[in-house]
């Protein structure tokens, strides 16, 4: 009798830590799936992001292009930002070879009129021709360069904290067997009025 209550007693622990086990099971269970939707919904949200954030560079892209076809530097002007870095523009003044990198980015930053001045590639036909063409245009991230264009070339009122950094390449000079090609690279930056030019180089 003695051991019959022994058994009885045991197997209603087990039961009850079953029962605890259980729930605590689809506590667990509830939770990794709130999680994984939550993860979701966060990339979700951010593809969406991403998304509207392309199509406005496009829509800098275009009108950008469209003032560079009408020569209309006081268009251009406003669709950029007030100093732009130009890597392949030429410097005033020669630096000593033991300057820093952080002297030579500061030399390739300049006011957009004068990047106007030193960039006159941008109004050759090959450039031209190509700025609506966009089997030769590719929009592209550059958040990795972001540290080259300071904000200070965004007017404090239109300034993000946090902006994207795109990217347009346009193919002035298709590839082919004997040559790779060649690129021209317009660099955007995001503000509260949409994207803004703010760099220019070339590849190669």
């Amino acid at each position: 009798m003695a051991g019959d209550s022994l058994r009885l007693i045991k197997i209603t622990y087990i039961m009850r830590n079953s029962k605890r086990i259980c729930a605590l099971l689809a506590l667990v269970l509830s939770a990794t799936i709130a999680f994984a939707q939550t993860g979701m919904q966060v990339k979700q949200n951010n593809a969406v992001a991403e998304q509207a954030a392309m199509d406005k560079l496009q829509e800098a892209w275009s009108s950008f292009a469209d003032a560079l076809l009408q020569q209309d530097t006081a268009r251009l002007r406003s669709l950029s930002a007030t100093t732009v870095r130009c890597d392949v523009c030429p410097i005033d003044t020669i630096l000593p070879g033991n300057a820093s990198a952080e002297e030579y980015n500061k030399r390739k930053l300049m006011p957009f009129h004068d990047f106007l001045k030193k960039a006159p590639q941008l109004f050759y036909p090959a450039t031209l021709s190509r700025l609506k063409d966009t089997s030769k245009l590719m929009f592209t991230d550059n958040e990795h360069n972001a540290a080259l264009y300071p904000l200070s070339g965004i007017p404090k009122a239109i300034r993000l904290n946090h902006p994207r950094y795109k990217e347009v390449l346009l193919t002035v000079v298709d590839p082919s067997a004997d040559y790779e090609g060649a690129q021209q690279a317009f660099a955007f930056v995001e503000t509260k009025d949409g994207f803004k030019f703010c760099g220019y180089s070339t590849i190669p």
